[in-house]
């Protein structure tokens, strides 16, 4: 459940930023696979943003898929640093629930949660490249392996 409302507060500060002056929304296309006990999901489409957060800024990155009609299958990865400028940084990041560094992900609304892991992420020029392994964190569930990779434009202008 609270994947549920993260997921939901997520899509709905991306939604809502093209009015806030300082933050940067940008919108672009790229590939990715996410497997969950052990069935694929596709990524062909992400949104980008920054804002500032307390003392820090919010990098985020949100990938769905343009032909899942009800885009009921998302994955979502977030960086807190002090850059107010620059997106996501390249590098290796182990994601925690609650941290600075943290992944989630949701598919039909009735499967979802923070994900504990490591995303590594590089940059060449403007293009992106995301790969995550790692497993569901949920003390009511069991434990379930997720993977992610995506490789496309993620720029916050």
């Amino acid at each position: 459940m609270k994947s549920k409302v993260f997921l939901f507060l997520l899509v709905s500060a991306v939604t809502l930023m093209p009015g806030c002056d300082k933050a940067k929304v940008d919108i672009q296309s790229g590939s990715g696979v996410m497997t969950y006990d052990g069935v694929s999901y596709p990524f062909d489409f992400s949104t980008a943003a920054t804002f500032p957060s307390g003392d820090k800024y919010t990098h985020s990155a949100t990938f769905t898929d343009t032909g899942n009609k009800d885009n009921s299958v998302s994955f979502s990865f977030i960086i807190k640093d002090d850059n107010p400028e620059k997106g996501i940084s390249g590098g290796s990041y182990e994601t925690s629930m609650g941290g600075d560094y943290t992944a989630n992900f949701s598919i039909n609304e009735t499967v979802g949660d923070y994900l504990a892991g490591t995303m590594n992420v590089s940059v060449s020029g403007d293009k992106y490249t995301f790969d995550f392994s790692g497993t569901t964190i949920d003390g009511n569930a069991e434990t379930k392996t997720v993977t992610f990779q995506y490789t496309g434009k993620i720029v916050n202008k």
